[in-house]
């Protein structure tokens, strides 16, 4: 590369770091956050795998970012602001991108102009996949990989055709310094997947093949041995409980096989692909500033896309003996391949790879992750194609030879690079990124500073909570706006609970603090368990696009907490709107101590369940379900379990029969036909035709049914063998059936149900019971077997929370109405309260009856309610060891409406007429039955919305409107106007705070079927309106009940005895080192770490290298490492994340490799020098 191509690169990614920086604030949002806000606290994180922000978390990749991090939280410390920092790391960024794409086009295409390979590396940076997909979504490991990508295939490629070491020292020495850019288990496939496609391209060429493959292996290996460091962390983690918890929780095959189908259908069109284009950025239209992607959808720009593209295959095609092509075409078409998916053709070969091998999952957004491939293909090959253009057209018009390099230039870098050098590449379609002035510019408040430095001053190493609190996403009311990931963890050097993610423990810790802290006044316990000494009120965010509670409501909370004394909360300082409040130091704890009293939670406890209990601060909870729980029971005294699943029982009679095509298919052959074998091979064919488990799984669902109406029907016959035969199958198959429902749930159930498609289930499953009961009744049953079969259904279904296992028993005074059903696991027998919390608004909701019938089992009885100050008591019975079911008949519900509300009409005749209904006595926890009764007089039904005051506002084309929660439009009929019943159930936003049904009618109008062949016409409002006729709909008998609580809990209270605790001291060493002293020690006890749980925290003690007994490892508090201690007296205890020596261990080996290679590399250099300067003096 000479000197003026180097300054011509230089300067353009001088010019576009100083347009995008122009403003002199730092970019942020998205999934990045604010990466150098605070640099300093990142590199801190990055030291060790262990993270102590939030509750703790491991995330070893996390220290593959310590060589980056290192270098610029230096130049942080040195006063370097953090705009100018980021400006540095982008326009290093672009100029490596450009300047050794370059090299890389002329390594693989020589002799070309200069100009072919400058076409070539703009293109790479400016393409459309470039801008959506690096540049535009704005991950900054992403980013740095696509950049320094060619910089490695170069130097690789550079090492394999000279077989001089120096290249593979540079290669390898720089990937440690860009480590960051491996950070994801994606990018290095991709990146080791496109060096054995350039070792399979040279040994194409080579003679010497066995050097190739040596020296393919050798750069693997030392690649691996230098990067061991942060390799080894990712394998340890690989094969950690924490992953296995992750891998199995939170993903799930059929969940990413759908998320798969569903992104490789819409993003894997050829006529997206081959134009390297996001098919919904570039084709639909979101709000944008100047709607900028769909320039590109102008019918011009469009033909110019298409032209070039297909040249661009017209001249690989017609130059495909040349080895260079092959490489590059290779490369594209591999790429769209892989990026398209499972679309068609060859889509089934990518499926059979994804749901077979776990790895390949990482690419379940095949275009977005593997996209990068053939756009490097294609950016290989524009430059000499667009070369060879300008060369042979120029034979007959010798402009051409200028004029064609011009318009390429002009293209690809004017009207693609059009989005970087306006900005717009870093805008978004959201407010406040799609306002010009803003974009992904951020500039946090001096406040956040200075209530961090004040924080740090008080208590450093203390916790604190957060409110109004919220999800992943924020949207800041900043100076210059803020919409990305909630970056608490950078704003502040405290650990800090302010956000809830998909973390093991954590989200179901973070997911029910905010309804904890407003329904609770003795919340302090819960600070307690958490480590948390301050809560944090944080006003300034946009709180319905950001799905959180009202700041308002929050405030006089607060307020009210701290003038109740109970809540032992008080204020503690303020820093502009953000206001910190600090608990009662009687009413905290150390990160680690000695718990008082035990709690036993059940196999699924939850913190709401410890204060329940009645466990006050310094005790500790745990789950049945570990090895110490024996000896934690002899010395419990709380017992609380919470329902595993609730069932709704309509009435008046259980089962329901639901005689529907999707339940109950038509027959048409006995089991005792001769072609009987023949279907049932046909219905298994026609089953390998769904590609996706959903599809199979309501096959399977429809053949189950089939069988059970085989059997009805070969009764009726006479043909009892028949029946047998369907009955066999029916139970065969009802197993694996029962498996994929799990297995589906784990990823579709919708919110508010417990299983996927829960009101079709129960329909199927209740219809299949009522034809059981039939069956119980004949011949059959003789043996005993259906009745067997029937217990075997309703175990399964109940596991499956889909109908009760046990049947309702009714009676004059106990008839099937409204009942409710809770299933509830005992893990030690004993006398159980039956509780509600009362914070479901007894009685506000109810009228509650003073003596109830309630089911336990298949037993009856007479009970009477009981309410104190946080309970509400269902009676106290014994309940042994096992799953049991507790049911009664939900009380009259209160309607929530005013009564002068429940009928009136809706008119409109020249526009909407609308009527909009409050809730009283709203809870955002509960849900929600409304039911009316509508007549459509004459024009068009009704539409039913239901508001709530945190639901998100769209602003489209600069029009606000608010996105209901739900919305429903009920449709007149075509012929008959009666008076018709609907209803439905709504299970609202829990960070809502008031809930309103909105009902509205508008005109009826046919102007558009009048006009169908040109509807645009009825967009004139004086056209329209001649064709508008009045609507009139009347509603009666408007109903809106809250359900019964979903959650029941039982209680048992043993002897609370007073224990005396060791006395605790810890020093923290380092994130993952504790020493702790214990003192006094009279008999065994738990101590508590109030970090989240990992199996790779250990426990030594007296500093001796043998481990704690890991069975007295367990999970405490719902989140924490609890530790039964058997010695007694004083000792010393010593707790080290063991995942992290991993670390310093690869460090050393990678140090060491690293040593040699750059002192191989600078002799080698040296060498070649000195030889240049003695053959010059020669």
């Amino acid at each position: 590369m000479n000197k003026k191509i180097f300054i011509l690169l230089l300067l353009s990614s001088v010019l576009l770091t100083t347009i995008l920086f122009k403003d002199k604030t730092i970019l942020g949002g998205g999934e990045s956050g604010v990466p150098f806000y605070n640099i300093t606290r990142m590199f801190k994180d990055s030291s060790s795998s262990w993270l102590d922000g939030l509750l703790g978390s491991y995330i070893p990749q996390s220290v593959a970012n310590y060589p980056y991090l290192k270098i610029f939280s230096f130049l942080e410390v040195q006063g370097i602001n953090g705009y100018v920092l980021q400006a540095l790391f982008t326009f290093i960024a672009l100029l490596i991108s450009l300047v050794f794409f370059f090299l890389l086009t002329k390594e693989v295409f020589s002799n070309y102009p200069n100009s072919a390979y400058l076409f070539s590396s703009f293109f790479y940076l400016f393409n459309f996949y470039s801008a959506m997909n690096i540049w535009n979504r704005f991950l900054l490991n992403f980013l740095l990989f696509y950049s320094v990508l060619p910089m490695f295939l170069w130097l690789y490629m550079r090492f394999l055709r000279s077989r001089n070491f120096v290249y593979l020292g540079l290669f390898l020495m720089l990937s440690f310094i860009f480590s960051y850019a491996f950070s994801s288990p994606g990018h290095i496939m991709i990146f080791w997947f496109l060096l054995l496609f350039i070792s399979l391209f040279e040994l194409m060429k080579d003679k010497k093949k066995v050097a190739q493959v040596k020296n393919f292996v050798i750069t693997l290996m030392l690649w691996l041995l230098v990067n061991f460091w942060w390799i080894l962390q990712q394998a340890a983690y690989a094969i950690s409980e924490s992953f296995k918890s992750i891998s199995t929780e939170y993903f799930s095959d059929v969940g990413n096989t759908i998320g798969f189908s569903f992104l490789s259908n819409v993003l894997g069109k050829f006529e997206n692909l081959y134009l390297l284009k996001h098919g919904l950025f570039y084709n639909q239209e979101y709000d944008f500033i100047l709607k900028w992607p769909l320039i590109y959808k102008k019918p011009l720009l469009l033909i110019v896309e298409w032209m070039a593209s297909l040249y661009i295959l017209y001249w690989a095609i017609n130059n495909r003996k040349r080895l260079s092509v092959v490489f590059s075409l290779g490369l594209l078409l591999i790429g769209f391949i892989l990026a398209k998916g499972n679309s068609p053709p060859l889509g089934e070969v990518f499926d059979f790879f994804f749901q077979r091998f776990s790895f390949v999952q990482f690419f379940r957004n095949p275009f977005e992750k593997l996209g990068i491939i053939p756009t490097m293909g294609f950016s290989l090959m524009i430059g000499p194609s667009l070369s060879d253009l300008a060369k042979k057209l120029s034979r007959q018009k010798p402009f051409l030879r200028v004029f064609i390099p011009l318009v390429s230039f002009t293209y690809i870098v004017v009207i693609l690079g059009f989005p970087f050098w306006s900005g717009l590449v870093f805008t978004g379609s959201q407010a406040p990124l799609n306002d010009p002035e803003v974009g992904l510019r951020v500039e946090v408040p001096s406040y956040y500073k200075d209530a961090d430095n004040w924080l740090s001053l008080e208590d450093k190493d203390t916790r604190f909570m957060t409110f109004p609190l919220g999800g992943e996403g924020i949207q800041y009311l900043w100076p210059k706006g803020y919409l990305g990931v909630e970056e608490s963890a950078i704003l502040f050097e405290n650990a800090n609970i302010s956000s809830v993610l998909a973390f093991p423990y954590y989200d179901k810790i973070a997911s029910n603090l905010q309804k904890l802290f407003t329904k609770n006044i003795d919340f302090y316990k819960i600070a307690s368990l958490l480590n948390a000494r301050y809560l944090l009120f944080r006003p300034d965010i946009e709180f319905k696009n950001s799905g959180m509670k009202d700041p308002a409501y929050i405030d006089n909370l607060f307020e009210e907490r701290v003038s109740n004394e109970k809540a032992n909360i008080s204020f503690a300082s303020q820093f502009g709107p953000l206001k910190f409040y600090k608990l009662d130091n009687k009413v905290t704890l150390p990160k680690i101590y000695a718990a008082n009293n035990y709690v036993n939670g059940g196999s699924g406890a939850d913190i709401e369940q410890f204060l329940l209990s009645g466990a006050e601060v310094g005790d500790v909870m745990y789950n049945s379900g570990w090895p110490v729980r024996n000896k934690l029971d002899a010395n419990t005294s709380f017992y609380v379990s919470k329902n595993k699943a609730i069932f709704y029982l309509p009435g008046p009679q259980y089962p329901l029969f639901v005689d529907a095509p999707y339940i109950f298919p038509y027959v048409s052959h006995l089991p005792s036909s001769p072609i009987y074998s023949l279907l049932i091979i046909k219905e298994n064919l026609q089953r390998n035709l769904y590609s996706d488990k959903e599809s199979k799984l309501r096959w399977d669902l429809l053949t189950l049914g089939k069988r059970l109406i085989e059997v009805r029907n070969a009764l009726s016959a006479g043909d009892e063998k028949g029946a047998i035969k369907s009955l066999q199958i029916y139970r065969k198959n009802l197993a694996s059936v029962v498996s994929d429902i799990d297995l589906v749930s784990k990823s579709l159930k919708k919110p508010g149900e417990q299983v996927w498609n829960e009101k079709m289930l129960t329909e199927i499953f209740s219809s299949h019971l009522f034809l059981f009961n039939d069956f119980e009744k004949s011949t059959l049953n003789s043996d005993g077997s259906i009745t067997d079969l029937k217990k075997q259904l309703l175990l399964s279904v109940s596991k499956l929370k889909i109908l009760p296992y046990y049947y309702p028993i009714v009676s004059e005074d106990f008839p099937l109405e409204s009942r409710v059903v809770y299933g509830v696991e005992i893990d030690s027998s004993g006398e159980y309260d039956v509780i509600f919390p009362k914070s479901i608004f007894f009685p506000e909701y109810f009228g509650i009856n003073q003596r109830i019938n309630i089911q336990i089992d298949d037993v009856v009885y007479s009970t009477q309610i009981g309410i104190d100050n946080n309970k509400v008591y269902f009676g106290k019975y014994y309940l042994s060891e096992g799953y049991h079911e507790i049911s009664f008949n939900q009380f009259s519900k209160i309607n929530l409406i005013d009564e002068n509300l429940t009928s009136f009409e809706l008119n409109s005749i020249h526009g909407e007429d609308s009527i909009n209904i409050p809730i009283k006595t709203y809870d955002a926890y509960s849900q929600y039955e409304i039911s009316f009764d509508y007549l459509i007089h004459y024009g068009n039904g009704p539409v039913l919305q239901v508001s709530l005051n945190n639901d998100k506002i769209i602003k489209k084309d600069g029009v606000e409107t608010e996105q209901y929660y739900f919305e429903k439009y009920l449709p007149p009929d075509d012929y008959y106007f009666i008076k018709r019943p609907y209803s439905t159930v709504v299970n609202p936003d829990p960070s809502s705070d008031t809930m309103t049904l909105i009902f509205s009618a508008i005109p009826w109008n046919n102007c558009t079927k009048i006009f169908y062949k040109n509807p645009k016409k009825c967009s004139d409002v004086s056209i329209s309106k001649t064709y508008e006729r009045p609507t009139k709909v009347e509603i009666t008998n408007l109903q809106i009940h809250p359900r019964f609580s979903r959650e029941l809990f039982v209680l048992r209270v043993d002897a609370v005895d007073e224990k005396v605790s060791p006395k605790i001291s810890f020093t923290k060493k380092s994130h993952t080192h504790y020493k702790v002293e214990v003192r006094d020690s009279e008999k065994p006890f738990v101590l508590v770490f109030s970090e989240l749980f990992d199996k790779g925290w250990k426990l030594y003690l007296n500093g001796d290298s043998k481990r704690y007994p890991e069975n007295n490892h367990f999970l405490a508090n719902s989140y924490a490492n609890g530790w039964l201690i058997e010695n007694e007296g004083d000792f010393n205890l010593e707790l080290k994340f063991v995942p992290d020596k991993f670390k310093e261990m690869g460090l050393y080996l990678s140090f060491f490799v690293l040593g040699l290679i750059f002192l191989i590399t600078l002799l080698l250099s040296v060498n070649v020098f000195l030889s240049k300067r003695f053959n010059k003096g020669l």
